[in-house]
């Protein structure tokens, strides 16, 4: 798998002439490229695993690693550390050392690195967010007016978050302009404010109605009628009629 753009890599080779045995002949086996460290991380690209990489000798002693992650490439931590070379010659004896592979060389022949000391790097501060991209997502979407859809359900309750849904959760509040399809269950005490129910509407427990005014049947809403006259005559059943059919239970056809 190819290295993220603008990752910093460095390329080794053999060198114009190849690596030869003692008796002067192009050596042959392989090399093996194993870094002082597993992983590397970087605010960009995350943690990346590190493993050895192997490069098999051709038959003029020349080859090509890599591209391999440069040990001091920039954005990434631990920073500095070091390669550990295996020869491992089929025609000669073969060496063990470690060597650094700087940005600055992005190719460069294994011939002209001096060997150093082994080392797993120094831990370097990565930014989380070098472009402030997160800084900058995090600021709007904590300014947007509405980001999750939950705040018009407090219909002017503010602050955190939390208010908001007690609020929502205790029925003090609710949501202006809601439309709602399919059954809607309702357990303990909602407030609702407004609003209107299309389809059929089934009350299984107590309905208690608390307001001032009620109409039944498409009837206009009215305050509760007072029933007047005897109950002797007829004046008494005739407010009955006209109380009822005025909150829309009946539909008045009597005569005088």
């Amino acid at each position: 798998m190819p290295w993220p753009a603008g990752v910093e890599t460095v390329t080794v080779t053999a060198g114009d002439i190849g690596l030869r045995a003692p008796d002067g002949s192009a050596a042959r086996g392989t090399l093996r490229f194993t870094p002082s460290v597993s992983r590397v991380t970087s605010a960009e690209h995350g943690a990346i695993m590190l493993g050895a990489v192997n490069a098999t000798l051709d038959a003029s002693g020349g080859f090509t690693a890599g591209p391999l992650l440069a040990t001091d490439a920039g954005g990434f931590s631990p920073s500095g550390w070091t390669y550990r070379v295996d020869e491992e010659f089929t025609n000669g004896p073969g060496r063990a050392y470690n060597i650094t592979l700087p940005a600055a060389s992005p190719t460069v022949a294994l011939t002209a690195i001096a060997p150093v000391e082994a080392s797993d790097g120094s831990i370097v501060d990565v930014p989380f967010d070098p472009a402030g991209t997160a800084a900058a997502a995090v600021a709007a979407h904590a300014a947007a007016v509405d980001p999750h859809g939950d705040r018009a359900y407090s219909d002017g309750v503010t602050g955190p978050l939390a208010s908001r849904v007690t609020a929502v959760e205790t029925g003090v509040v609710y949501k202006a302009d809601a439309q709602i399809t399919g059954p809607l269950n309702v357990s303990g005490y909602t407030t609702l404010a407004g609003g209107q129910a299309n389809n059929d509407w089934a009350v299984f427990g107590t309905l208690h109605h608390l307001g001032p005014m009620a109409g039944f049947f498409g009837a206009a809403t009215t305050t509760r009628p007072t029933v007047t006259g005897s109950r002797d005559g007829n004046a008494a059943l005739a407010s009955l009629l006209t109380a009822l059919a005025q909150l829309g239970l009946i539909v008045d056809n009597t005569t005088a």
